[in-house]
């Protein structure tokens, strides 16, 4: 390689230089190993990243392209790339499938740190995903037209199932599960009516969380607010928790598009399987 190309030159190319410490490397590396460990002779390097053996490899089409996709949004962010300037380049490849674009670019709002209005009404008409949930409201109850403090456990079961898992993810709060914009005018009157707005929800959904997982993991979770479809929503970003967070004693967790309350049992093989 050395005698067509100067290597002094190559390190000056701005490409992100990670280490285990930095919060994408563990996701890049995880999917690119289920890529390429899909036969036996890749067994040992599966082993040295985590994977069982090149079963857990990525076989089916359908899910190497979901995984090039991720790494595709992932990367362009650690690129510090614009939504514009991403989709600028991937329109540059004539070549590749318009559907792999699109897909790429749900990605990339998917993986936004603090996504725009528009990117989360994107990520939005996905629905609910294993990182995403949509909740209605935290306190206020629709259909029975009164407070129901239900709905508050349950935003806090939905945190608690994305603390648990390998990379967190998002509650958005004022939007039904048919993906309907509901708001939360009403929320915000109830959560606190001596200061209905954002700082009294926030401050309403911030107690609710740290009274029933603990206030150790505040830092772990980051509250925004957005205008879709000319109401306001919420959403809760959860970072991946670094041990087992527990509600009531039980621990909670992501199962596909939606959470799980696991057995003693399969609670102990979790736990050694995510944090060991």
């Amino acid at each position: 390689m050395t005698t067509n190309l100067n290597l002094f030159y190559l390190y000056q190319l701005p490409v992100p230089r990670l280490t285990e410490a930095d919060k994408e490397f563990a996701p890049i590396v995880s999917r690119a190993a289920r890529l390429i460990c899909t036969t036996p002779g890749f067994d040992e390097l599966a082993q040295s990243v985590g994977l069982t053996d090149h079963a857990e490899g990525a076989h089916s089409a359908d899910e190497r392209a979901r995984l090039r996709a991720e790494l595709d949004g992932i990367i362009a962010h650690l690129y510090g790339l614009t939504e514009t300037e991403f989709a600028y380049i991937l329109s540059t490849f004539p070549l590749v499938a318009q559907a792999a674009k699109d897909a790429a670019l749900d990605q990339f709002r998917r993986y936004a740190p603090v996504p725009n209005d528009e990117q989360l009404a994107a990520n939005i008409r996905q629905g609910e995903t294993d990182w995403q949930e949509l909740k209605v409201a935290a306190c206020w109850n629709n259909f029975t037209n009164k407070r129901d403090d239900s709905m508050r456990s349950n935003v806090v079961e939905a945190v608690a199932s994305f603390l648990n898992s390998r990379e967190g993810g998002a509650v958005i709060l004022g939007v039904d599960s048919t993906k309907t914009i509901i708001g939360l005018e009403d929320d915000y009157k109830n959560a606190d009516p001596k200061q209905p707005g954002v700082d009294g929800y926030e401050r309403y959904l911030r107690q609710a969380l740290n009274n029933r997982l603990g206030g150790e993991h505040a830092a772990l979770y980051k509250f925004t607010f957005h205008h879709v479809g000319g109401k306001q929503v919420c959403r809760i970003r959860v970072e991946p928790s670094p041990k087992p967070v527990f509600l009531d004693g039980n621990l909670i967790i992501r199962d596909g598009n939606g959470k799980r309350k696991l057995t003693a049992q399969e609670a102990i093989a979790y736990q050694r399987q995510h944090w060991s």
